[in-house]
């Protein structure tokens, strides 16, 4: 009875180290590239202070297309839901700026915008840390983490940091290692559609 509870208490403690290590290994690759959503609720969206028209242009390309250019106007991917109402508020077209003061229009009221992006820890570049830099010793940090991001199907970088350390690097441009101590890496990239 005191085995079967020791075993209980600790699970891995028959596991092969061999095994544990793999499983480490798999929980760690599993997580190196999470998927982020963050959605974002406006409520009573506002364009140059009046309420957001429900077309985008005037009187067409009404509902989702007014919303998704909301959103996008924002930074963020698209629109995933919105409510209207008709109302007598002033309202602005998203497009164009034009003002509409007439009952006739129609207003977003609330709108959630998506934002689609994936976190890369550790990124790297045929087996190697990413570098600091995009070209070997220049155009460093954003440039670099925007490359990574495109070779990856991005649009670009929303958010990096980097890191001071003695793991090898490549410059992303080249392909260059650098196994000096004052190589630094990107040791995490947030990337957006």
């Amino acid at each position: 009875m005191r085995n079967l509870a020791r075993t209980i208490a600790n699970p891995f403690k028959f596991w092969p180290k061999s095994s544990l290590v793999s499983l480490s290994v798999l929980v760690i690759c599993f997580f190196s590239a999470a998927s982020t959503r963050a959605d974002v609720t406006f409520n009573n969206p506002k364009v140059g202070g009046y309420g957001l028209d429900y077309c985008r242009d005037w009187a067409k390309n009404c509902g989702w297309p007014a919303a998704h250019a909301f959103c996008r106007s924002k930074g963020f991917g698209k629109a995933k839901d919105f409510k209207w109402i008709k109302d007598n508020q002033k309202t602005r077209v998203i497009s164009s700026g034009q003002v509409c003061d007439d009952p006739a229009c129609d207003r977003i009221w609330k709108l959630v915008c998506e934002d689609s992006a994936v976190t890369f820890n550790n990124p790297k570049v045929g087996g190697y840390g990413l570098d600091y830099c995009r070209d070997w010793a220049k155009n460093c940090g954003w440039p670099a983490a925007h490359a990574f991001c495109r070779s990856k199907g991005f649009g670009k970088a929303r958010d990096f940091k980097w890191v001071k350390d003695n793991q090898k690097t490549r410059v992303i441009s080249s392909g260059q290692v650098c196994d000096d101590p004052a190589c630094d890496r990107i040791w995490k990239v947030v990337c957006r559609r």
